[in-house]
């Protein structure tokens, strides 16, 4: 994950965490180390994805 180092050799600091987002206890912990660290957070990308292949129609359509 090279974004954080590229934003502290900016001067700044960022801090990049994996998590399962499907486990609500995982999600937890993670969110209580970004505020133990930071004691809030500014910014929050959730980039999950899929596991398996499932075509992008039907995505957008609700049958998966």
């Amino acid at each position: 994950m090279a974004v954080p180092t590229e934003i502290a050799g900016l001067g700044s600091e960022a801090l990049a965490v994996r998590a399962d987002v499907a486990d609500p206890r995982t999600v937890g912990a993670k969110v209580e180390r970004i505020q133990s660290e930071f004691g809030r957070i500014d910014i929050l990308v959730n980039d999950a994805a899929f596991s398996k292949a499932i075509p992008l129609i039907l995505m957008d359509s609700g049958r998966v």
